[in-house]
């Protein structure tokens, strides 16, 4: 991972390089780079903005590297348990028609438990 990353910081000096040396002491009578140039500097511009992009979230993900996914994964039966236990809770007093203070807690609960299903369909498994 190191090794990409250093060949991912390293990388656009060439693209530095290849982008001046084209744009830089132009020949009128002899330029290689007379329809093209304006395509290979925006498609150079484009790629030095995603290699440095690259190169952010891959120092990201190599320091982040170990910490928390065994514990997330360990977690993930024992949610998805109390999970499914409010859901059975809310279906059963949606079914006896409860109401007041106990429905407004369930009904807190049952958005807590929407956005933990969403949370969930977007997690490792």
């Amino acid at each position: 991972m190191i090794v990409v990353i250093v060949c991912l910081g390293l990388s656009p000096a060439y693209f530095i390089y290849k982008l001046v040396r084209m744009n830089v002491g132009i020949d009128k009578n002899d330029d290689p780079y007379l329809d093209s140039r304006k395509y290979l500097t925006f498609f150079i511009v484009v790629t030095l903005a995603l290699i440095l992009v690259t190169v952010y979230v891959s120092i990201r993900c190599y320091r982040n590297f170990g910490i928390g996914l065994k514990e997330a994964i360990s977690d993930y039966d024992s949610r998805k348990a109390q999970l499914k236990a409010n859901r059975t809770l809310l279906d059963a007093s949606r079914s006896r028609g409860d109401s007041g203070a106990d429905a407004g807690a369930l009904h807190r609960r049952s958005i807590h438990d929407e956005y933990t299903q969403v949370h969930e369909r977007f997690s490792l498994e």
